[in-house]
């Protein structure tokens, strides 16, 4: 289950259905017949329209999100896993399971003291009339969707929203300062080039290869000799701008900033030579050598800012406890789960198919006469579905990354 301390899509269907209206069916899309049952969890029964709404919703803002990086082309019919499994199938796989925690969620909402508000159900009611209001009804049979089952879905989205905090509430709160503790460090990367960036390189290597003894390299290294030596110079080398002194040496060079768990110098993203270089040295000293990065491809200057940064250290509490919160939430759910009647009924369910041949788009209704491309239904809808089509494309996106 992915991690459910993110944005759920409620918030997004409702700002989406308010700002446009779903369209590119296509023609030859037959009407869907959403009354039909489509799940029962513990006897209670989703009907097919709320399942292919959440289908055609997620597909609609994953179109987005991919033309909004400029990933056009073949999307949902993509091979996504061994098993030949496509975007789409999996995406409906992710539905499906979705749907079902949704459920089990609902069903224990009451044990946490959690229910929808007036305030919920009346705009849940107005974002499933906007639905409605928007699109017309041949659109809506295509999907198969009607207002109740728009409302039915922003229902269990907004329980499963609200369930998150008292499920995640009930995990050890206090995280130690040991666990949490972050040492920050700032850093030059000079990168060498391979030979086919490097006309001075040996003819014997491919072209991927890096050799270190060419002139280039031989020069990026002095590169980075050099703003050693102009950091190590400095009168409080602690506090001297590290950016500006690498610029000094080359326009194209830069400083970062990166963190490192104090007491598991494995829990980071930087390089191991990189983080195993400052080891043993006090707030504010510099790694008295150029360090070599692991994969041979680059060097480091580097600076031990502190060993106990109070800002990233909070931050890095509060990670550790939403991941603790999520990881609970996830336990919980699967427990559940493990313990109910769970019946998807295959044969309707297939009638929903998540291909590149059948994508519904949201389209704003200004943009709606010229919204004829994904590009142009990412335009129209980026001010109001942004963060929901980064949510809901997630899985798709990470199977397809290079």
């Amino acid at each position: 289950m992915r991690s459910v301390f993110k944005k759920t899509l409620a918030a997004g269907i409702a700002a989406a259905l308010t700002a446009g209206m779903l369209a590119g069916c296509g023609a030859s899309a037959p009407k869907l017949d959403g009354t039909r049952t489509a799940l029962v969890v513990n006897g209670q029964e989703v009907t097919l329209g709320t399942m292919s709404f959440y289908a055609k919703f997620q597909q609609a803002m994953t179109a987005s999100y991919y033309a909004m990086y400029g990933m056009t082309g073949e999307i949902f019919d993509t091979v996504a896993d061994s098993e030949g499994k496509t975007v789409g199938e999996s995406m409906k796989e992710q539905i499906a399971d979705s749907v079902t925690e949704m459920l089990l969620l609902e069903q224990h909402a009451a044990d946490y003291g959690v229910s929808l508000t007036d305030e919920e159900k009346a705009a849940i009611e107005a974002a499933a009339q906007d639905y409605v209001d928007k699109n017309d009804e041949e659109t809506r049979g295509r999907i198969g969707a009607s207002k109740e089952d728009v409302a039915r879905l922003m229902e269990l989205q907004t329980i499963q929203s609200k369930m998150m905090t008292p499920i995640g509430d009930e995990v050890d709160q206090n995280v130690d300062d040991a666990e949490a503790q972050q040492s920050k460090v700032t850093f030059v990367t000079v990168p060498m080039l391979t030979k086919a960036n490097d006309e001075t390189a040996s003819e014997e290597l491919e072209d991927t290869e890096i050799d270190k003894e060419s002139e280039t390299n031989l020069q990026r290294k002095a590169d980075a000799e050099a703003i050693l030596a102009k950091l190590a110079a400095e009168a409080d080398p602690a506090s001297a701008d590290i950016d500006a002194l690498a610029k000094e040496v080359g326009e194209t060079y830069g400083a970062s900033t990166g963190q490192f768990s104090t007491n598991d110098i494995t829990d980071t993203y930087l390089d191991e030579n990189l983080v195993a270089a400052v080891q043993g040295l006090k707030d504010g000293e510099v790694v008295d050598h150029v360090v070599e990065s692991s994969a041979g491809r680059s060097y480091y200057v580097i600076r031990l800012d502190s060993t106990n940064d109070a800002e990233l250290t909070e931050s890095k509490r509060a990670t550790i406890l939403n991941t603790r919160k999520s990881d609970h939430f996830s336990e919980v759910v699967e427990g559940w789960k493990g313990e109910a009647s769970i019946e998807l009924k295959e044969d309707v369910w297939a009638e929903v198919t998540i291909t590149d041949s059948n994508i519904v788009q949201i389209v704003s209704e200004e943009a709606e006469s010229q919204a004829e491309t994904p590009e142009d239904a990412a335009s129209a809808a980026e001010s109001t579905a942004e963060s929901t089509a980064e949510s809901a494309a997630e899985s798709a996106a990470e199977s397809t990354a290079p």
